[in-house]
């Protein structure tokens, strides 16, 4: 299994459990996020969609939505603490969906074929 397949697969089981994801960077910084959805970009690109809650951003914003490539961290860990999707997490917005979890209001984006 590769590194982006571990932390995908960890990613995408605490997604199923609505639990927080601690994921680390490859120099050791730790982001806390709400995992929603993985999805392909146009260019053929893996990427998790996420609110992050805390933690490192090489942004400079710690909190919202992140687009990042499984690749960039060496290590997920599902947390004990639970969340609800975001209220304008929008499965719709994204055109190939690898995984997706219900919106609030329990509408369900299917996986699209790979």
């Amino acid at each position: 299994m590769t590194a982006r397949a571990g932390v995908e697969a960890v990613v995408i089981d605490a997604a199923r459990r609505r639990r927080l994801v601690s994921l680390t960077d490859r120099k050791g910084r730790v982001r806390i996020v709400a995992p929603h959805l993985v999805f392909v970009t146009g260019l053929g690109e893996r990427r998790m969609h996420l609110w992050q809650v805390g933690g490192h951003s090489s942004g400079g914003v710690a909190t919202g939505w992140k687009n990042v490539d499984p690749e960039d961290f060496a290590e997920a860990e599902v947390l004990d603490a639970e969340f609800i999707p975001q209220e304008d997490y929008n499965p719709d917005a994204f055109d190939h969906v690898v995984f997706a979890i219900p919106t609030r209001d329990g509408r369900q984006r299917e996986p699209d074929a790979e």
